[in-house]
């Protein structure tokens, strides 16, 4: 028998520990259903310098949390409903993408939208994504997760989503994919909030029987405790990504600076920059303040303020030289 866990926290590190937890800890299936928060979601093997631009979302305070799954990068808030399938299975027939895709586009059709897959599983309507998908399989389990738009913030995921430039690497990419809300297929009335009961009440109704579960105290703490040790933690969310090489040249205030990174761990293990040979002294001496931190906005600007500080530092602010080091230098 399922039952089905409606998430009490929009944090998407509890969240994403939450279904660690119960894919691990568990056996027997679950519904898990969650809204949560602003955050960018990158895939258990994605390069996070090659996905987002990390001084972009620092500045907007969205986290950036890597789940366990594969698949590309998804940017959540509270206009996205996120499912969660987590399943026992036989080995070997654990991943079917097309089983959980088709309940939701049942659940979409119920309600009068024209939703369809597409090759790569994903449910759009009218050719644009309306919910991706991605799965986990682990100890004869299967996690299988994805989202539904609704009424997210299109813009900020098209502005968070942008790939920064110049970066090498082999790890998997996002496919790019042209998005959409629900709620303009679904007619007046709905809310986010009609909106997460009705697709409760439509797969618990489908699943039956699918009785509603409540966390106990004991799981609660360890789901928070597997929160603040992987799903918060820099070491998972940005040092996991793969190496990677950043290749580019910025234009600034009238000056062009060549900036070749290479970040191993999270960590800047090499770092040159090139530009005119009155820059050279400057250059170096930001190359050489940079060079083995951890590649993270609030660490390397510390670095640059200590140089600015100690008059080592010129031509541009050190909030200027963190943009031309980490940025793509086109927002």
């Amino acid at each position: 028998m399922m039952h089905c866990l409606v998430s009490p926290w929009h944090d998407p590190a509890l969240n994403l520990a939450a279904e660690e937890f119960f894919l691990r800890h568990r056996r027997d299936d679950l519904l898990f259903l969650y809204v949560n928060a602003p955050s960018v979601i990158v895939g258990k093997h994605q390069n996070v310098f090659g996905e987002v631009c990390l001084l972009r979302t620092g500045r907007e305070g969205v986290p950036v949390v890597r789940r366990l799954s594969g698949g590309g990068t998804v940017y959540h808030d509270e206009g996205n409903l996120n499912f969660s399938f987590i399943l026992n299975g036989e080995e070997g027939k654990l991943v079917d993408f097309a089983r959980h895709t088709a309940l939701l586009v049942a659940f979409l059709r119920h309600h009068g939208v024209a939703a369809q897959t597409d090759r790569r599983h994903n449910i759009v309507v009218e050719g644009r994504k309306v919910s991706g998908h991605a799965e986990h399989v682990s100890r004869g389990r299967v996690l299988h997760h994805g989202t539904l738009l609704f009424g997210a913030d299109l813009e900020r995921l098209h502005r968070l989503l942008q790939p920064p430039a110049g970066v090498q690497d082999r790890a998997i990419a996002s496919v790019r994919s042209s998005v959409t809300n629900l709620r303009r297929y679904l007619g007046e009335g709905w809310t986010m909030e009609r909106f997460v009961k009705a697709c409760t009440a439509y797969l618990r109704e489908t699943l039956a029987p699918c009785p509603l579960y409540t966390m106990t105290p004991g799981e609660e703490r360890q789901i928070r405790r597997l929160a603040d040790q992987r799903y918060r933690s820099w070491e998972w969310n940005i040092a996991y990504s793969p190496p990677c090489r950043i290749l580019r040249t910025c234009h600034h205030a009238g000056q062009t600076v060549q900036v070749s990174l290479q970040i191993e761990k999270g960590l800047i293990a090499g770092i040159e920059l090139k530009g005119k040979e009155e820059m050279l002294p400057v250059l170096e001496s930001v190359a050489c303040a940079l060079r083995g931190a951890r590649c993270r906005p609030d660490e390397l600007r510390q670095r640059l303020v200590t140089l600015y500080d100690n008059k080592k530092l010129s031509l541009f602010s050190p909030d200027e030289w963190l943009k031309i080091v980490m940025d793509d230098c086109n927002g």
